[in-house]
Formats: C-alpha cells, sequence, structure tokens
C-alpha cells in the first residue's frame, strides 16, 4: 500500500480487493484471463458429474453480474482473444488485445514425418475429457492411425479405455522436455474443445514446436492462426483431415516462424502492455 505503483491483476479471481486500492488512488489493470461466465457455462455442459455440473452451473451465474460491474473499474482490460476482447469493450470502452504469453521463442525446425498423432492435455478438465473421448471414438474406427495420448492427469476409467485400443498409447507428460520430446516426434496434433473461450495456450506449444495442428471452431478465433492450421466444423471433417494430413510431408517451417516470431511473440507483448501502463 505504501507504493504507488499501477497495479495488475492477473484473471478476475484476483480482483475482490480492488475497492481498498481505488479510493487510494492506484491505477488498476486486468490481464482478463477468460469470459468467467461463459468458461463456467462451458464446463458445467461438459461435465458428466451431476454435482459438479450445477457447481459450475452456480459459478457461471455469479460471474455473470459481477465481471460487467468491475470491468469498468480498470484504467485498461488487456484481452487475450477477440472475442473477449470486442466483449469488453461493448460495456466498458476500456479493452486492449494483448494475446496470450505462451513462453516459446522460436518455432522448432522439423523433418516431413513424423510418427504418429498426438492429443496432450489435462484430462481432470471435463472440457479436455469430452475433447479426448471423441478423438478416441475416431481412432477406434482408424486402426491404422497410431495416436498418442499424453497426459499426467488420466483417471482409471480413461486408462482402462486406452488399454484396450491397440493403435492408442497413454504416457505421461511429466517433464516440459518430455512434452517436447512427444511434440517433435508427432506428424500432427488433435486440438478439440467444446468451450469458446479464445486461443488456448495448447495450441501455441502445438504450432511452435510440433507439425501439422488438426483443430475445431473453439480452439482459436484468431484468423492468422486459423491459417496456421488444418481445420474441421465436426468430428466427420476431423477425421477426413486426419486421413489426409497421414499422407502428407511437413513443409511449414518457414511460413509458421514468419507469422507466429512477427506476429506473436512474448516479448513484443510485454512491451505493448508496459507502454501502455507506464504511458505517463
Amino acid at each position: 500500500m505504501e507504493i504507488k505503483a499501477p497495479v495488475l491483476f492477473e484473471g478476475l479471481q484476483t480482483t475482490q480487493i480492488i475497492s481498498q486500492l481505488k479510493n487510494k488512488g492506484f491505477k488498476l489493470y486486468l490481464r482478463h484471463h477468460n469470459n468467467e461466465t461463459e468458461y463456467y457455462k462451458g464446463l458445467s455442459s461438459s461435465e458428466k458429474n451431476i454435482f459438479k455440473k450445477i457447481i459450475y452451473k452456480i459459478e457461471s451465474l455469479k460471474y455473470s453480474g459481477y465481471q460487467k460491474k468491475v470491468l469498468k473499474e480498470f484504467e485498461t482490460v488487456f484481452c487475450l482473444s477477440e472475442k473477449e476482447y470486442n466483449e469488453v469493450n461493448s460495456y466498458s470502452k476500456n479493452a486492449e488485445l494483448i494475446h496470450i504469453f505462451h513462453g516459446n521463442r522460436f518455432v522448432k525446425i522439423l523433418g516431413k514425418k513424423g510418427n504418429y498423432f498426438f492429443f496432450h492435455g489435462d484430462l481432470s478438465i471435463s472440457d479436455n475429457k469430452k475433447a479426448l473421448d471423441e478423438t478416441i471414438n475416431l481412432f477406434k474406427n482408424l486402426p491404422q492411425y497410431q495416436l498418442v495420448v499424453a497426459s499426467d492427469r488420466a483417471d482409471n476409467d480413461i486408462k482402462k479405455k486406452i488399454s484396450n485400443i491397440v493403435n492408442i498409447d497413454l504416457v505421461p507428460i511429466e517433464t516440459t522436455e518430455n512434452l517436447h520430446c512427444l511434440f517433435e516426434n508427432a506428424h500432427a496434433n488433435i486440438l478439440l474443445s467444446y468451450q469458446n473461450s479464445g486461443t488456448k495456450v495448447k495450441l501455441f506449444n502445438a504450432l511452435y514446436n510440433s507439425r501439422f495442428v488438426i483443430i475445431n471452431q473453439n480452439i482459436t478465433d484468431d484468423h492468422a492462426l486459423m491459417d496456421l492450421c488444418l481445420f474441421g466444423s465436426d468430428m466427420n471433417e476431423i477425421r477426413k483431415l486426419i486421413i489426409e494430413t497421414e499422407k502428407k510431408d511437413y513443409n511449414g517451417n518457414e511460413y509458421r516462424s514468419e507469422v507466429l516470431e512477427k506476429n506473436y511473440s512474448d516479448d513484443a507483448k510485454a512491451k505493448k502492455m508496459a507502454k501502455i501502463i507506464f504511458k505517463d
């Protein structure tokens, strides 16, 4: 409280104390990680456990009024996606689009072929579990293609389901180095989501460190990033892309480097945020 510096909040979950700071002359800024109302609504929709489904629905309703009220209190709200940028600007007029920080610096230069299709994620999250179920159903009927699923949070039901399918392997992630090794040996990544909450971090990780990336409509709303991916609007289209991609050589290193390193570097985003916060 003694240091009259700007305060940067990370996510709406941290913002309960803003009234104490606002009245003492602090300038407040927010990195708006999600539209929390839509995020929890999506979790509720994907969740199979009825108790968790109800809890997520209540969270969604609680955030609905809160976020519209509190977002107006900030000098600037830094939004991670175009969808959220447009939402925030529609009622508080203080949004700035600063894409997600992802921690990657350079696009890996990789050969034309990988060894398998790759799915990774936190399988304690209902959206990822639903995406994996859909992916497993696809590969059960494509026995000629190998799928590697990487996660440190697979429950016994998932382990049992995968153990009975010859062309699907479940492996742990454990370390960043191991994850990068899995990316480098993959021919194509399967990224699916049933929550429309902006660009997912896992997309950047796949684009920087692997070959082809097959996505559905909820992985990103950024058209430049979509152009670097193979897009399927439903599971039939995803299936066709899997079959087509297996035959293709990957030649995207140069173009991907040009787009990502020019427009999506973490350094450039940090400098833009600092320029806005310390404009005076």
